[in-house]
């Protein structure tokens, strides 16, 4: 019973670990096209049109997801 428990509990650290994880890298990702959506700004773009470019310039969140993982 005591083997069952121990890989419970691992199982769920590793699981509550990815999570934490996946968090991170959406909140890093996120400030990038912020940033660089101000500096489009910056230089006189609109806030959505930044914001659109940032998104295009950035790429495909969830392939820098991937490729952190």
């Amino acid at each position: 019973m005591r083997g069952i428990t121990k890989r419970v509990r691992s199982s769920w650290r590793t699981l509550w670990r990815a999570k934490q994880l996946d968090a991170e890298m959406r909140e890093e990702m996120r400030l990038h096209i912020e940033l660089e959506t101000e500096r489009l700004r910056a230089q006189g773009l609109p806030p959505d049109e930044a914001r659109r470019q940032a998104h295009v310039r950035f790429g495909g969140i969830e392939k820098f997801k991937e490729e952190g993982r």
